[in-house]
């Protein structure tokens, strides 16, 4: 990875927009063996206090769900997130490496018939040689522009994209923000605090959900089915699921009541219809002239609104596009597979193709998982379609399941064994030994 410790990316985002609890769930988290991980973590360090309650339990849907009663939906801060993961990477046995790869390809290096992959990284400076290689690179794609503010140059520091909200100056005051779903409220709201006035405009009004996905997704007794139904589209179908799945982005309650605050104290506007820069008004302090001009089919929103701000933050989204990642790329021209709306078309195991060591987990495999892919739920998914793919379980199958009367603790079987039951070597370098979760 390019940061210098896991999650510093994530950390540096969640700072820049100023985000104390997360969105997703307790029962979130990367902790794929033990559901109860993260509360357990919070009860154990008395800081079940940093568990947000938002009233989404109140849902029917989540009332007759158990896991509604034992706080499992409850919103865990930023802080006790970061530190239970801290926590987490103290017992994993994973090497961390820090560095930018450039490409991988295959490995045409003599001896290492065993690796496949060559992985360079700083532009060669450095090789890895790899059996398996996991993608997980969060979404790739272009940052999305609305059409009438392209005449705006990007160098200009006039438009900005919210991971620039650094590069918001000091003297600006008036503030536009565009975007519908929870970043924009997020980087509206955090300019608020650093005493700006703000306009946010949306193509729609902002639709309230405590989840970015239907909460079938989340429920044991539906997710099966979901899943099910999901796999059996074609592929242009489960894009469009895809889409309709997250509908365009969503703010959760506690989130909107935050945004009416700031409309009540007059620090923030709203309007929904389309930004145009009016190019023709020349401001000689170097103010944006702005008109959003409605969709509605009633006269009396028709009418555009003008405003003159002095920077524009865009926290659109992306659009889809895996070829936009130069590793990708790379991987693309080595081992060519369909692309379709952006996102490769990799097997229902998330392989690259079929019989290369070579995963995606995350956004880039959407079409493969599901309208979760880039949530924690959606990922812990993945990562056991991945393992057993690499069959990292095999020490299970082949030694401690060797003997079933051994789970029993039944030493009268017939078939002893002199190997150290306390730890199990995998004969595959793939594996590592998994810690006991009991």
């Amino acid at each position: 990875d390019v940061h210098e410790s896991w999650l510093q990316g994530w950390k540096t985002n969640f700072d820049t927009l100023g985000i104390e609890f997360l969105r997703s769930p307790a029962l979130a988290h990367p902790d794929l063996f033990n559901e109860c991980a993260l509360l357990a973590y919070a009860v154990a360090n008395g800081r079940t206090d940093e568990l947000l309650d938002t009233g989404c339990t109140d849902c029917k849907k989540l009332i007759a769900m158990g896991q509604s009663q034992r706080s499992f939906w409850k919103l865990p801060s930023t802080s006790l997130f970061v530190d239970f993961c801290e926590d987490l990477v103290k017992t994993l046995p994973h090497d961390y490496i820090q560095g930018k790869i450039t490409s991988v390809v295959k490995n045409s290096i003599s001896g290492n018939s065993g690796a496949p992959f060559r992985v360079e990284l700083d532009s060669g400076r450095r090789f890895l040689s790899s059996k398996a290689v996991i993608l997980a690179t969060g979404p790739t794609g272009c940052p999305i522009v609305p059409p009438d503010l392209k005449s705006i140059p990007c160098d200009s520091g006039r438009l900005l994209m919210w991971p620039q909200l650094n590069q918001v100056k000091s003297k600006s005051q008036r503030i536009l923000v565009v975007g519908g779903g929870l970043t924009a409220v997020q980087v509206a709201l955090k300019l608020i605090k650093l005493g700006k006035n703000v306009i946010l405009c949306s193509r729609r009004h902002l639709v309230e959900k405590h989840f970015d996905i239907g909460l079938e997704w989340f429920d044991m007794r539906t997710s099966n089915r979901c899943i099910s139904d999901f796999y059996h589209q074609e592929l242009p179908e489960r894009f469009a699921a895809l889409k309709h799945a997250r509908d365009g982005g969503s703010v959760p309650p506690f989130y909107m009541k935050q945004v009416r605050s700031a409309e009540q104290s007059g620090r923030l506007i709203r309007v929904v219809g389309d930004a145009q820069h009016d190019s023709s008004q020349q401001d000689s302090a170097g103010r944006v002239h702005i008109s959003i001009v409605s969709s509605s089919s009633k006269k009396e929103e028709q009418r555009p609104k003008n405003f003159c701000v002095d920077q524009i933050v865009l926290a659109c989204g992306i659009k889809p596009d895996c070829r936009a990642n130069p590793v990708v790329e790379s991987i693309l021209e080595s081992w060519p597979i369909p692309v379709h709306a952006g996102f490769p078309s990799i097997t229902e195991d998330l392989q690259w193709k079929e019989d290369l060591p070579l995963y995606v987990v995350g956004s880039l495999g959407s079409l493969n998982i599901g309208p979760d892919a880039a949530n924690l739920m959606g990922i812990r998914r993945a990562a056991q379609i991945v393992a057993n793919g690499l069959d990292c379980r095999c020490w299970l199958r082949e030694k401690a399941l060797a003997n079933p009367f051994d789970l029993l603790g039944d030493d009268s079987s017939d078939d002893e064994s002199t190997d150290d039951e306390s730890s199990y070597t995998c004969r595959d370098e793939c594996c590592y030994n998994e810690p006991s979760r009991e």
